[in-house]
């Protein structure tokens, strides 16, 4: 875990004078003890629940190589070496200002009645305890689940769960998920006493993304204001493919609870009626940062063309297509720094999962790129005949009659419309992939100057591939993968 992370934790305890519990406030109140500073100790508790919640995205973001990550970094190393709770506050609120600017994950309407405005099926109990009182509840007009736990069937509960999920795979408008980063919030508290493992999580590919563990057990405590009561929590992100479902939900369990935690006050003696591990939740809202995940093959070559302004990250290079060279017949890269929206370009990654940087505002409509590099979005086309495709670091004519053996080309992928779109240039110093075609294994045109000539993946020439790695030798007009 990273070092900012791990102190957050450690530096709040140690300079921000909160008091323990939401009890012991109600107490003072009571007793004519309580004061403004206390109040002003929740306002700080609940930013250093925010501090937590970026410290939860920031350690997953981190290995995306987005822009920001390290400044969001070192602002949470600074916030976990402060030596006072006003320096604390003051980084921290700092920290906001930042995350909005680097981070600017946006809502997406995908979820229905994501503050219970009616009880709906599309939320589902799906907890393994259905016992106890599971419903939509109000309380000062905020409505929300009521998840509330109860001994009235006397069973084991420390394994078993209160939850609710919804299905998101489109919304009531029929727009399925955009690719990218998704994260869900929600607000959420508990009674007094009965914190135990309460947490927002989201379901993807059978992988669960959960939310910090709730700590705000004020719902019942009058002191509080409203917005005081209720915690925002926030997941770890998740990247999800074009149109993949995930589910969202809420869940606890018994599990850290302290038993007998809850008892109504004024009553400090008995038992209390076991809701320790209860919870509300409300507001639930599923944030969108447009990020895409492109595998390359172990060429590392790819084609994009994506729907939004896109850059590259560290360890990829972007390309346009610059001309084909006359000697060899070599497609000619020239690199770029990044690349408007709709518009398809050529990828280099030294990783097999890149990543691209996307922004602005999303387009319907693609646009061509350069010497005739067409893209697609959403797609189950074959690559039209005499078009030609980058495969395993070469580009390839697509020149069979039969369809079927024509390349598939898939989501948000580009192809050369034809080598008559390609001018022809006399020299080239930068990068260049070799042609092939689709007769034998990788063929290549056989023009003069290239039969017996070995390259690297990226398309450099090298006379003696000494080095370790994949290589492509061309010998009689066929193009060989070679591993040293």
């Amino acid at each position: 875990m990273n070092e900012p992370v791990a102190t957050v934790n450690r530096t709040v305890e140690n300079h921000l004078h909160i008091l323990a519990s939401a009890h012991q406030l109600e107490v003072l109140k009571r007793t004519g003890r309580s004061s403004a500073c206390h109040l002003d100790a929740v306002d700080d508790l609940r930013l250093k629940n925010y501090v937590d919640s970026v410290a939860t995205v920031y350690e997953a973001v981190s290995a995306e190589g987005l822009d920001g990550t390290a400044e969001i970094g070192e602002a949470l190393d600074r916030i976990a070496k402060s030596s006072s709770s006003s320096e604390y506050v003051n980084e921290a609120l700092s920290l906001k200002e930042m995350v909005a600017g680097w981070l600017p994950f946006s809502e997406v309407q995908m979820i229905q009645y994501p503050s219970f405005a009616m009880q709906s099926t599309v939320w589902k109990k799906s907890g393994s305890y259905t016992s106890g009182s599971q419903k939509v509840g109000s309380l000062d007009d905020i409505k929300f689940w009521s998840a509330l736990w109860t001994d009235n069937d006397g069973e084991d509960r420390l394994d078993k769960t209160m939850a609710i999920t919804q299905d998101i795979e489109k919304n009531t408008n029929g727009d399925y998920l955009a690719h990218g980063l998704y994260v869900l919030k929600c607000k959420a508290s508990t009674q007094h006493g009965c914190i135990s493992d309460q947490h927002a999580y989201i379901l993807h590919n059978g992988d669960s993304i959960s939310s910090p563990i709730l700590s705000s057990d004020r719902l019942d405590v009058a002191l509080f204001t409203n917005d005081q009561k209720w915690e925002t929590l926030t997941t770890r992100p998740v990247y999800v493919n074009e149109r993949d479902a995930l589910t969202i939900g809420f869940s606890s369990s018994r599990n850290g609870a302290t038993a007998n935690a809850w008892k109504p006050y004024g009553e400090q003696k008995g038992t209390g009626d076991g809701r320790e591990g209860s919870w509300n939740a409300t507001d639930f809202v599923l944030c969108h940062l447009p990020v895409y995940h492109c595998k390359v093959d172990a060429s590392g070559w790819s084609t994009i063309c994506l729907p939004y302004e896109a850059k590259p990250t560290e360890g990829v290079k972007l390309y346009q297509i610059a001309g084909r060279l006359a000697t060899t017949g070599e497609i000619c890269m020239e690199e770029i720094d990044a690349i408007e929206a709709g518009k398809p370009c050529v990828i280099y990654s030294d990783h097999e999962e890149a990543v691209i940087l996307e922004s602005g505002v999303k387009v319907e409509k693609r646009i061509a790129g350069e010497n005739g590099l067409l893209g697609l979005f959403i797609t189950s086309a074959t690559a039209p005949k005499n078009s030609i495709v980058l495969n395993n670091g070469a580009w390839v004519l697509q020149d069979s009659d039969n369809r079927d053996d024509r390349a598939k080309m898939f989501d948000f992928s580009a192809y050369i419309k034809s080598v008559d779109n390609i001018p022809t240039v006399e020299s080239w110093n930068g990068v260049k992939l070799p042609m092939a075609t689709l007769t034998g294994i990788d063929r290549v045109s056989a023009e003069e100057g290239i039969s017996g000539s070995s390259f690297t993946i990226d398309g450099r020439r090298v006379a003696n591939p000494s080095f370790p790695g994949i290589y492509i030798k061309v010998i009689n007009g066929k193009a060989k993968k070679i591993c040293r």
